[in-house]
């Protein structure tokens, strides 16, 4: 996922939330 991706498509909190964990687990 690109960061032109995540602000084109507006996601649900649950998706951002999902995408916040993925990134804080790295």
């Amino acid at each position: 996922l690109g960061a032109a991706e995540f602000l084109q498509k507006p996601l649900s909190e649950d998706k951002l939330k999902n995408i916040w964990q993925h990134v804080v687990h790295k």
